[in-house]
This record gives structure tokens, sequence and C-alpha cells, in this order.
């Protein structure tokens, strides 16, 4: 309903155009982000790169920030359990 009225705009990683370097195209929307939701599944938890590189990024953003921290909404997409660490 938000994106309809044009209150908000959304973007994922199927948005990046071929030959584009995933990690900037990536830490570029983040950093130009007011909000981030973390839509969690256990997909998104088996993925190193998701829970290790995203969602890192996303809770911790650089340092000195270009503009203040944006909030980070996790959803919980179904039963999730976190990663075993003991692999």
């Amino acid at each position: 309903m938000l994106k309809r009225q044009g209150l908000i705009e959304t973007w994922h990683d199927r948005r990046i155009i071929p030959g584009q370097q995933i990690d900037r195209a990536i830490n570029s929307e983040l950093e130009a982000a007011d909000l981030i939701l973390l839509l969690v599944s256990p997909d998104f938890l088996e993925s190193e790169y998701c829970y290790d590189v995203e969602m890192e990024r996303a809770m911790h953003p650089p340092l000195p920030p270009p503009k203040p921290p944006e909030p980070v909404l996790p959803a919980m997409r179904g039963p999730v359990m976190p990663p075993d660490d003991t692999e």
C-alpha cells in the first residue's frame, strides 16, 4: 500500500544489472537507504553472503557514517533457527 501510494521505494538485489559489481551495488543501496527491512528466512540464514555480509553491513554501517544510521527492521519469514556455528 505504501509503495502504491508512492510513499516508499523498494530495492532488492534482483535489480542489479548484469555486469554490475554486486558488492558495490548492494553497498550503494544500503548507504542510500532511509530504512532497511531484512526479510529473514531459513535461506537468508543459510546464505553466508546474506548473513555475514549484507546483515553485518546493515547492522553496523561504516564509520564515520555519511549520514545518521538507518533503522534496520528484521522480519522473520516463517520459522527460522539461528545458524549452527559448530560446523
